[in-house]
């Protein structure tokens, strides 16, 4: 392959979708929202509601005892309930919520990469660029695939400081990020963001704005959201076993997906398109 073209690539697309303020917005609100005010402000609130959880000492109880037993053990190296059910909430409950950034991130820049093309009228140039089929469908994978790990690693490093000052009067130490929450980041995230692109990519090659790309593609959030539900449920939890397991699963999707896209990615029909 040759890497100089592909790379040539990605930076034209890189600053022409720096120049989008769509696309900006969603760096900076989304990271914003999800990993330093909610977090934050959830984390300090239950800090705060010692009295609410003594009164609630018996039915935590219960609902740490249904846990799996690696999470419970981890649980019970804290003192009070209140270190414990701080813990629950920035390590664990808070995880899939976590995964909605890097997911939307790629989905984003995913659907501008070529939709977006086909809005700016420049599709034509990127037809005749010098580069193979393959060649150019890699660039745009990276295109998508960079700046969600990007956030997703910064974000995930501002996340972890916020959720230490926040809880700092209950902890007195630094206890986040934990094993579980690591593995999260390092694993999951990235193989989450490859879905999310490698699913809008084929998406996006068939739809003519980034608008209609992002409708088509977004059912790709739905695991993420069902995770969530499950976990708030208490039906599972994103243990570090868990985490490994969901992680094989989507780099495998991703594999089939990917596969697929450079199977069927043809200059040939985004031509027909203009």
């Amino acid at each position: 392959m040759n890497w100089r073209a592909i790379w040539a690539v990605v930076r034209k697309d890189l600053r022409l979708v720096s120049q989008n303020k769509n696309v900006i917005a969603s760096l900076t609100i989304m990271p914003l929202l999800f990993f330093v005010i909610m977090p934050g402000v959830l984390v300090y609130l239950s800090t705060g509601s010692g009295s609410v959880l003594g009164e609630m000492q018996s039915d935590l109880g219960e609902f740490f005892a249904n846990m799996p037993p690696s999470l419970r053990a981890e649980l019970q190296t804290y003192d009070t309930i209140g270190q414990q059910f701080t813990l629950l909430i920035a390590a664990y409950l808070f995880a899939p919520l976590f995964l909605m950034v890097p997911l939307m991130v790629s989905m984003t820049f995913g659907a501008d990469s070529i939709a977006g093309e086909h809005e700016r009228k420049t599709l034509e140039g990127l037809i005749y660029t010098p580069i193979t089929d393959f060649e150019l469908y890699v660039a745009k994978l990276l295109i998508a695939w960079i700046p969600a790990l990007i956030v997703t690693f910064v974000g995930g490093t501002i996340n972890a400081v916020v959720v230490n000052i926040a809880a700092w009067g209950q902890m007195g130490r630094v206890f986040f990020p934990n094993a579980a929450w690591l593995t999260m980041v390092l694993w999951l995230a990235p193989a989450i963001a490859a879905l999310g692109l490698s699913a809008i990519i084929l998406v996006s090659a068939r739809a003519k704005t980034v608008q209609e790309a992002v409708q088509l593609g977004s059912l790709v959030v739905l695991p993420v959201v069902l995770l969530l539900i499950a976990q708030l449920a208490g039906v599972v939890y994103l243990s570090i076993e868990v985490i490994l397991i969901v992680g094989v699963i989507a780099w495998l999707i991703v594999l089939a997906l990917l596969w697929v896209g450079a199977k069927t990615f043809r200059r040939g029909e985004l031509i027909a398109r203009l």
